[in-house]
């Protein structure tokens, strides 16, 4: 036991040495991985790497980010993002605050199609902030805004973290995805909670604009709506797996497309070429976590290190506060999915073994990984957004800070009422 431990800290120290040189997360996974099972089990060990590999991709389910990548990109290369974000201005730009509610609802519509936080942050950042800094809008709460909206891309469905999730612990990505709607609803609207509040406290952060609603603007949604609506709708129903609606997506996506006559060579090469990369570097870092993971089992760590966490008695309220406090506090300087895939193998034990639910532990990890992309001073959405506005960090980390308290929020309530995250898929059609 104790040459176990000595062992496991060794681990630990050379992760976090690999990743002080900057080295990519994936292949610091890979490296101890195979430093590992050589060390613990010799040659032989050598011989589970190819079909680690093998099994690890051979999955049904994972071809199903590609197709969401590319449907998610022909609504951006094919203007319908710029119909979307019109329709939602026209449909809720009379709240308080005009345009920073629109850039919160075009976010969530649009994090049903895309599943990236970086790609929803991106895309309504591009056309949002040009036009609302033309306009006058505080440059702080523009920022917190996109930040904010950005991160609802993982949580409502589709999500790329949610299908490596399910993929890695064996659980159905169907119901995960029908888990993250209600969460992702809340979230959107703890969001605007405080732009609504710094409005009225202060309406000098936003214009005074006349509100015309357009009848066209809105009909302009239908081709975002019908492929949200196709997707959640065919999971939820049974009438289609989570890769079938994905394919569904992209084949709307592709007509309306032609429809719209936006449909040329370079926006269907752009829009293949960002699934390739997205799915190449989901693939290569989901393989080399899973060689780690095949290093840790062999050392028996994470039965160890459960039975250790169990015996101190936290209690499910204490296991729930120290994990949520690990997570919080590696986002600040880890990449999030990264994080996320390096620290699985140890704590999905102890979650399964505390009694919680994996399913609903797949909706908070999301939400661990959404505040992670918020946090300086790795927030990779604060980065996306600062390289849109052209300035300085300053005001983009200031104005992210209330909507970390947001997400807080919701840390809390998925933990005092879990069926925020668990009702919905008890209410779905079985597969």
């Amino acid at each position: 036991m104790e040459n176990t431990g000595l062992l496991v800290a060794f681990v630990f120290v050379g992760i976090v040495i690999l990743l002080a040189t900057e080295m990519w997360v994936a292949v610091v996974m890979g490296v101890i991985g195979v430093a590992m099972l050589f060390f613990w089990g010799g040659e032989q060990a050598f011989e589970i790497l190819g079909r680690v590999q093998f099994n690890t991709l051979n999955s049904f389910i994972l071809t199903a980010i590609p197709l969401f990548v590319l449907s998610g990109e022909l609504v951006v290369h094919g203007g319908l993002a710029k119909r979307l974000y019109k329709g939602s201005e026209s449909l809720i730009g009379w709240l308080p605050g005009g345009l920073f509610h629109t850039n919160i609802f075009s976010c969530a519509i649009f994090a049903a199609m895309s599943g990236s936080s970086i790609a929803t942050a991106a895309t309504i950042g591009t056309m949002a902030i040009p036009e609302m800094q033309k306009r006058g809008y505080d440059r702080k709460w523009l920022a917190g805004s996109i930040v904010a909206g950005g991160t609802l891309g993982p949580l409502i469905p589709p999500s790329t973290i949610m299908i490596v999730y399910g993929a890695y612990v064996g659980e159905s990505v169907g119901k995960l995805f029908i888990a993250g709607i209600i969460p992702g609803i809340i979230l959107a609207i703890l969001f605007m909670c405080p732009l609504f509040l710094a409005t009225l406290l202060n309406p000098a952060i936003a214009p005074k604009e006349k509100y015309v609603f357009s009848l066209r603007d809105f009909m302009g949604m239908w081709p975002v709506l019908c492929i949200v609506l196709s997707i959640m709708g065919s999971i939820y129903s049974g009438v289609a797996t989570p890769t079938e609606a994905a394919a569904l997506a992209a084949i709307m996506a592709l007509v309306f497309c032609l429809i719209f006559r936006t449909l040329t060579w370079q926006v269907l090469k752009n829009s293949m070429m960002a699934a390739v990369v997205v799915t190449s570097f989901v693939s290569f870092i989901l393989v080399t976590s899973q060689m780690m993971t095949a290093g840790f089992a062999f050392m028996e760590v994470p039965q160890k290190v459960c039975q250790a966490f169990v015996s101190l008695g936290f209690g499910k309220l204490g296991t729930y506060a120290v994990i949520s406090g690990v997570y919080i506090f590696l986002g600040m300087f880890i990449d999030a999915f990264a994080m996320i895939m390096l620290t699985l193998p140890v704590v999905f034990p102890i979650i399964k073994s505390m009694g919680f639910d994996p399913i609903w532990f797949g909706v908070v990890l999301v939400v661990y990984l959404e505040m992670a992309c918020i946090t300086p001073p790795v927030g990779i959405n604060l980065y996306v957004v600062q390289g849109i506005m052209k300035g300085g960090s300053r005001d983009v980390f200031v104005g992210a800070m209330p909507f970390v308290l947001s997400v807080l929020g919701l840390i809390v309530l998925l933990f005092l009422y879990p069926n925020l995250a668990l009702w919905l898929p008890s209410q779905m059609a079985k597969f």
